[in-house]
C-alpha cells in the first residue's frame, strides 16, 4: 500500500509541475492571459497556486513597464527611451519564462526578479 501512495504522491508533483510549466510556456504567447486562467485553475493553498501567483505577478509587471514604455514612445521626443525600454523588458520577460519553465520542470520554487508582488 505505501508504494501506491508513494507513486500517487509522485504522479500528483509531476501533474503539478506540468501545469506550473504548460502555464508559463504559454505566457509567451499569451502574456497575463495564461497565469490569470491558472490563477483561477489551480488549488488554493497549494505550491502550484503560489507559483502561479508569482507568474501572475511577474506578468503584470512585465504589462506595466510595456504600457509606460508605449507610452514613452508614443511621444516624439521620448521615443528615445521608449523603444529601448520596449526592447529590454522583451528580452528579458523572455528569458525569465523559459529560465522559470526550466525551473519548474525541475520542481524548484521560482521566483521572479524585479517583480511587483501585487498579490499573494
Amino acid at each position: 500500500m505505501s508504494d501506491q501512495n508513494a507513486i500517487a504522491s509522485d504522479l500528483a508533483a509531476t501533474n503539478d509541475r506540468n501545469f506550473v510549466v504548460i502555464f508559463t510556456l504559454a505566457s509567451l504567447f499569451f502574456g497575463v492571459f495564461s497565469p490569470l486562467v491558472g490563477y483561477f485553475v489551480a488549488k488554493d493553498g497549494t505550491t502550484t497556486r503560489k507559483q502561479i501567483v508569482e507568474l501572475l505577478n511577474f506578468q503584470i509587471t512585465v504589462l506595466g513597464l510595456m504600457l509606460i514604455a508605449y507610452l514613452l514612445t508614443a511621444t516624439l521626443i521620448l521615443s528615445v527611451v521608449g523603444i529601448p525600454l520596449a526592447i529590454i523588458v522583451g528580452v528579458a520577460d523572455v528569458i525569465m519564462l523559459v529560465l522559470g519553465a526550466i525551473r519548474a520542470s525541475r520542481g524548484e520554487s521560482v521566483r521572479y526578479r524585479f517583480t511587483l508582488r501585487l498579490l499573494s
